[in-house]
């Protein structure tokens, strides 16, 4: 009978230990599990962490240098541009110029590279600043669904950054779109320019004694539904305020119950959309394209818009169903649409003088008021500068240990 219990007490402890590992080991998976769910949910390559430092902050030891590959963007061409860059920079950066034409770029032997930064990265690139390479920058807002799809494919466990130097002329463009929808300038400067002043309506018609103008709205004490509140949406939101609208934002990081207020901006969910914009004067699209947001306007939440509301897309064509977008207009159910992101674009340099926006005929229409994505005005000497000033700012924050300001997330698409 002694015997037995020492073998039943043997078991138990055997038991006991058996439990004991199976709970750490569950433990440390679970652990790691929503560890890697949250760095995932921040950003898609959050494997890199270890390397990479916290958001994206590259680790400097011992005092390094931030070593820095640029592929030069079309905007640092000039030698200038390039001395104004190198002399906003702390010499805690290193920055190693390659060159934008072919596919020959060379990083010099021996230098392990912290950043790589491309406008348009190189397969063959991101295979040579491998292992080391600790983030990777595009200099752009928007970056391009081929560039996504490269860096996903062979740079997936690498952080990602960006610009938002141009958010503001993209905002200054959204508000030229929505001025002159409202006023009617593009048909009333045609008409003009042949002389033709009837869209003024002075003097009256001498039969009917009306006058028959062009309409045109007020903004004043109307109300703004900006779809989107990153930096652009807020910037517009602000510009919205200063001409007197009362401006609600949606965003998609909100829960459907909540509502905030943003100084004087009222902040709620994007599941609000369809009921938001029943009354409102200016919807205006900040989003960017991503496979949750393209449709997110669609024949319904245009159908519940009135018919003196003006839809602004500077965020991306697809996020607005062009079909839908162009029989509202047809039809005058909206009063109008200023729109700078489209549906189609040129492949290369030969075609751009003959390529349409999008499949429906949006130039028959005399309610819309088209811009060939100048938004961001790249090119612009101001704004390339402002680009110039962001990548300096970046690459100095991450010289000092801190995080590259703007992050991308490759899963999101933004």
């Amino acid at each position: 009978l002694l015997f037995l219990l020492l073998l039943l007490l043997l078991l138990l402890l055997l038991l006991l230990f058996l439990l004991l590992l199976l709970f750490l080991s569950q433990r440390a998976l679970v652990t790691r599990a929503l560890e890697g769910l949250f760095l995932l949910r921040r950003r898609p390559n959050a494997a890199a962490r270890e390397r990479s430092g916290r958001n994206g902050g590259v680790v400097r030891q011992g005092g390094g240098t931030v070593r820095v590959f640029m592929r030069i963007p079309s905007i640092l061409e000039g030698t200038e541009n390039l001395r104004k860059l190198r002399s906003r920079l702390s010499p805690g950066v290193e920055l190693i110029v390659g060159d934008v034409s072919g596919d020959s770029v060379r990083i010099p032997p021996g230098k392990a590279v912290d950043v790589y930064m491309a406008t348009f990265p190189k397969k063959e690139d991101l295979e040579r600043v491998k292992p080391h390479v600790k983030l990777i920058v595009v200099p752009y807002s928007g970056i391009s669904n081929d560039v996504q799809k490269l860096l996903r494919e062979h740079a997936a466990e690498y952080p990602v950054g960006n610009l938002h130097h141009n958010a503001t002329p993209t905002a200054e463009m959204a508000l030229t779109l929505l001025l002159a929808a409202a006023k009617g300038t593009v048909p009333c400067d045609i008409a003009l320019r042949s002389n033709d002043w009837s869209p003024r309506g002075i003097p009256p018609n001498p039969i009917t004694g009306k006058f028959e103008s062009r309409q045109q709205l007020l903004l004043r004490n109307q109300k703004m539904v900006v779809v989107g509140f990153g930096k652009l949406g807020k910037e517009v939101a602000r510009m919205g305020l200063a001409f007197g609208m009362k401006v609600t934002a949606l965003r998609r990081s909100l829960r459907s119950d909540q509502t905030v207020m943003d100084g004087s901006i009222t902040t709620r969910s994007a599941n609000h959309l369809l009921a938001e914009v029943q009354d409102a004067r200016a919807v205006m699209v900040c989003c960017p394209g991503t496979r949750e947001t393209v449709g997110l306007v669609d024949a319904k939440v245009l159908g519940n818009m009135s018919k003196t509301c003006i839809i602004v897309n500077v965020g991306r064509g697809p996020v607005v169903d062009q079909e839908a977008l162009y029989r509202a207009l047809e039809t005058q159910s909206i009063f109008a649409a200023g729109i700078d992101t489209w549906y189609s674009y040129p492949p290369d340099y030969k075609s751009r003088s003959s390529w349409p926006p999008a499949e429906w005929p949006f130039q028959n229409l005399d309610n819309v008021v088209m811009s060939p994505h100048r938004g961001g005005a790249g090119g612009t000497e101001e704004v390339e500068q402002l680009r110039i000033s962001g990548i300096a700012d970046g690459l100095n924050a991450l010289s000092r240990g801190e995080p590259w300001p703007h992050m991308f997330n490759l899963m999101k698409g933004y």
